[in-house]
C-alpha cells in the first residue's frame, strides 16, 4: 500500500462556497474496506488542508487496486442556534486515486485482478478490457463490444 497526494477544489462543479461560520468539513470515504496490518479499515479520512475561502484541499490516500474513495462535504445547517447541530452533506462521485494528482483528472474506475470496475457504464476510452458496472443490485459485465 502506498499513499498518494490528491489535490483539488471543493467549490468546483455545482457547489457554492459554504460560509466559514457553517464549519464545513471535507472527508474521503473508502468505497471498499482494505486490510491494513491485519485489521479491516473503513474510516473516513479528513482532508489534511482545506482552505474554506478558496475551497482548495490536499489529502493523502492509500492507492491500491480495488480501493476507491468518495469525497464527502459536511456543514452545520444552522450555526446560529447552539442547540441545533443538524448538518447538511453532499457526496461526489467515487474516484480511484491511482498515482495521485488533481482530483478532476482522476479516473472513476479502478482495477482489481485484471478487471476494471466502476459505477455506471464504462468510459468510452476503454477498448480492450473487461469492465464491471457495480451500480445497483446486479453487476453488469462489459467487454470490448458492449454488454456481455
Amino acid at each position: 500500500m502506498s499513499k498518494v497526494t490528491i489535490t483539488g477544489n471543493a467549490w468546483d462543479g455545482d457547489l457554492d462556497p459554504i460560509p466559514t461560520v457553517n464549519a464545513p468539513e471535507l472527508f474521503f470515504r473508502p468505497i471498499a474496506t482494505s486490510a491494513a496490518r491485519g485489521l479491516l479499515t473503513d474510516r473516513e479520512i479528513p482532508a489534511e488542508s482545506f482552505n474554506l475561502g478558496t475551497g482548495a484541499f490536499t489529502v493523502q490516500l492509500e492507492s491500491q487496486p480495488g480501493l476507491m474513495y468518495a469525497p464527502i462535504l459536511r456543514w452545520l445547517k444552522n450555526p446560529e442556534d447552539p442547540k441545533n447541530r443538524a448538518r447538511g452533506q453532499t457526496e461526489w462521485e467515487p474516484f480511484y486515486p491511482g498515482a495521485g494528482g488533481d482530483i478532476s483528472s482522476l479516473s472513476p474506475i479502478a482495477g482489481l485482478f485484471g478487471l476494471l470496475f466502476g459505477f455506471g457504464p464504462p468510459p468510452s476510452y476503454l477498448f480492450f478490457a473487461i469492465y464491471l458496472d457495480i451500480t445497483g443490485p446486479k453487476i453488469r459485465i462489459y467487454g470490448p463490444k458492449g454488454v456481455v
